[in-house]
């Protein structure tokens, strides 16, 4: 057994004043961050499916950051523990991941399969990088917000990111519209199109390096995590099935699952099946966060009157009514209101899931947690993505089942999706309570010794 470090000597939490101004920087930090989603991330996957590449090339770009991403902030909880400078640790990642787009920006100039290789490493870096601060900055944020205010305080944070990211993104694609339409854009020897991504990533760059400016002005509370709040990944595994939070993880991961099988092959769906222009694809994108970041500061305050397992509830049931709704209609308009439905639910279910890991599981062991659950969920975000991306490549054309014709893969994995995700609202959505509004968060984990079901498992 390796040696735990040595516990520091507890200091004094940072005066409220300090607090106040730590989250406002959260706050500006989380904006520019979401400049950088909207007008770079969530490009990513339309510049690989508009070069032409078919749904396993998609499927890789989102299955091996996603994989490598957890598996990252399964080591990272190990190392926020041990180095214990938490505010060093997410800067520093956010920093390196800023710089990332370089690459991803070199990618564009080359030609294939060059450009993929490249482009799939990088996002592969800057996603792990990402990862790899998430649990220090969860476990700081923990500390820094006071848990009566934790849904509000989110729920805004959320809804002024959610502007910035559908602001830009909306920018974004009506930007490459523009560009392919304009001879002009043709700079650099690039086509227009291209020259549109090129000067997206640069500005996602850019907006993640104020990012990090806002970051680095936030001040830590003391952090002194203790021998007894370490646990290892097969400990959870082992204790998983009968204890609480063991649960709402197999349950998260088992609703990704669900969720990976349509989540990236949508946009593949609009853009090649439908062949949407950016556009108009921006437009339903756009759609989608609007109502999904709008309503987070809504499902924030109702989560703290009445919960968040029973928010998590209302979005984990609404869930299942995305891939039913797909299967109906393609038309444009249609679309528009899926969208609607598909950010208000996603809203509640992300909004309460993440909050109810702070509301379960003490400060000494946020962090290792946070990561736990993340492995698990981005498994199953990446096992549901490969099983669509299967399907999608065995099934090109219109096929049969139980004597119904399909006219196109896409409607196929809806129904896989939609039988995905009502098994683990039938089997175990039950099987965790809210605590939410107990006085003390449940000790995760529950004591291995004694037969028999923990009080709190």
């Amino acid at each position: 057994m390796p040696e735990s470090p040595p516990v520091a000597v507890p200091s004094a939490p940072p005066p409220d004043a300090v607090v106040r101004r730590t989250l406002r920087m959260s706050v500006r930090d989380g904006v520019a961050w979401a400049v950088m989603v909207g007008a770079g991330e969530r490009y990513v996957s339309p510049y690989i499916i508009l070069g032409g590449s078919g749904p396993f090339a998609l499927a890789g770009v989102c299955i091996l950051p996603g994989l490598l991403g957890a598996c990252i902030q399964w080591a990272s909880a190990n190392f926020t523990d041990f180095f214990r400078r938490r505010k060093r640790i997410f800067v520093t990642s956010s920093a390196l991941q800023a710089l990332m787009w370089i690459p991803l920006t070199v990618a564009v100039f080359l030609p294939q399969p060059s450009a993929y290789i490249l482009m799939l490493s990088a996002f592969t870096l800057y996603i792990g990088l990402h990862s790899f601060g998430i649990p220090a900055w969860t476990s700081t944020m923990g500390d820094l917000v006071p848990p009566a205010e934790r849904g509000r305080y989110f729920g805004r944070r959320n809804v002024l990111m959610g502007a910035a990211t559908l602001v830009s993104y909306f920018a974004a694609g009506w930007w490459l519209a523009f560009c392919q339409g304009t001879p002009g854009t043709t700079w650099f020897g690039l086509p227009g199109s291209r020259f549109g991504f090129v000067s997206l990533f640069v500005l996602a760059g850019l907006a993640r390096g104020v990012s990090v400016w806002y970051l680095s002005r936030m001040t830590e509370p003391p952090y002194t995590p203790q021998p007894e709040d370490r646990f290892s990944l097969l400990d959870f595994i082992r204790r998983a099935p009968r204890a609480h939070f063991g649960r709402f993880v197999f349950y998260c991961t088992l609703i990704h699952v669900g969720g990976g099988v349509v989540g990236p092959f949508f946009n593949w769906h609009l853009l090649t099946n439908l062949g949407l222009d950016t556009g108009r694809f921006a437009v339903l994108g756009t759609l989608q966060m609007l109502v999904y970041f709008g309503t987070q500061s809504a499902w924030g305050r109702l989560a703290d009157r009445i919960g968040n397992k029973r928010v998590l509830t209302l979005g984990g049931l609404g869930v299942v009514g995305i891939p039913l709704l797909l299967l109906l209609s393609d038309n444009y308009g249609y679309l528009l209101v899926v969208q609607v439905y598909d950010g208000l639910v996603w809203s509640a279910f992300n909004m309460a899931g993440t909050n109810y890991v702070f509301d379960i599981v003490t400060p000494g062991k946020r962090a290792r947690c946070t990561a736990y659950n993340s492995l698990f969920v981005n498994a199953g975000m990446s096992i549901g993505m490969l099983i669509g991306a299967t399907l999608i490549h065995v099934f090109p054309g219109p096929c049969t089942l139980a004597g119904v014709t399909i006219p196109h893969a896409f409607k196929l994995i809806c129904l896989v999706s939609l039988a995905l995700r009502i098994i683990p609202n039938v089997f175990l959505l039950r099987t965790f309570e809210e605590w939410r509004l107990r006085e003390k968060p449940y000790a995760w984990p529950p004591p291995s010794t004694g037969p028999g079901d923990h009080p709190a498992a």
